[in-house]
């Protein structure tokens, strides 16, 4: 039953992300600027690194520097600027965080990698302010992406009840939870027509990502750990179709 909650509340608030960032009235960079914050602070314990307070530090630096200078610029090419500053900066930081670690320094390659992964994915959400006119113009691609989040969590909640019984269930519904978000974005840009097909199947694909992980996180529990409080985990997968939808959102902005 818990999971079935955590899949809805992940549809519900993965699915408002992207449409305060093109709907909301408050400044779309206050709006890109809060889902990288959450996505950082959740990022350190979804990738298990270790001493997660300094990974936060890095990430929120690297986030700061891309959306900063991306919402000052408020370019396509100069977005993706930004973007290549903030991971030049980030990335040296990683490296240093690992050298000021204590040695021996456990989960040297987990946390090099994890903390890597995670600047690539948050320095993302800089790419928003690359499409033409900002953040708030294609508002199709918030519906798009609403619609195939919605879809992969209706696949992964048909497939709950045999994840226990078969083995290789989680990874065939996150397979099929990725196909679902491709095919219900691509047939909402055929409703609407107003992107092409497969920028709104890459779009749906994108947002299917977060109820994805979260069903193969959660299969990996013991039954009596469902009921687990919510935490920055959840935070961190719910955001994170926001920030991977940024970049074929900024595709958008360059074919427009």
């Amino acid at each position: 039953m818990y999971r079935y909650i955590r899949l809805a509340a992940t549809a519900v608030a993965g699915g408002a992300a992207p449409l305060g960032l093109y709907l909301g009235e408050v400044p779309s960079w206050v709006l890109i600027g809060l889902l990288a914050l959450v996505f950082v602070l959740g990022w350190p314990e979804l990738a298990a690194l270790p001493q997660p307070l300094s990974a936060r530090l890095v990430l929120t630096a690297a986030a700061a520097l891309s959306v900063g200078l991306a919402a000052f610029w408020s370019s396509s090419s100069m977005a993706a600027t930004a973007v290549l500053v903030a991971l030049g900066v980030g990335f040296p930081l990683a490296v240093v965080r690992e050298l000021a670690r204590p040695l021996p320094r456990p989960g040297l390659i987990r946390s090099l990698t994890g903390t890597s992964a995670g600047l690539v994915l948050v320095t993302l959400a800089g790419t928003y302010f690359g499409v033409e006119g900002g953040p708030d113009q294609p508002w199709v691609l918030a519906l798009v992406g609403t619609a195939g989040l919605a879809a992969a969590c209706l696949v992964l909640m048909v497939g709950l009840p045999f994840d226990r019984r078969f083995s290789w269930v989680p990874l065939a519904s996150l397979f099929l939870a990725l196909a679902a978000g491709f095919g219900a974005g691509w047939g909402t840009t055929l409703l609407v027509g107003e992107v092409t097909w497969w920028l709104g199947g890459a779009v749906g694909a994108s947002c299917a990502l977060a109820p994805g992980f979260l069903t193969l996180w959660l299969a990996s529990w013991p039954a009596r750990t469902w009921a687990v409080r919510p935490s920055l985990r959840d935070a961190a997968l719910i955001t994170l179709p926001g920030v991977v939808a940024a970049l074929p959102v900024w595709a958008a902005g360059l074919i427009h």
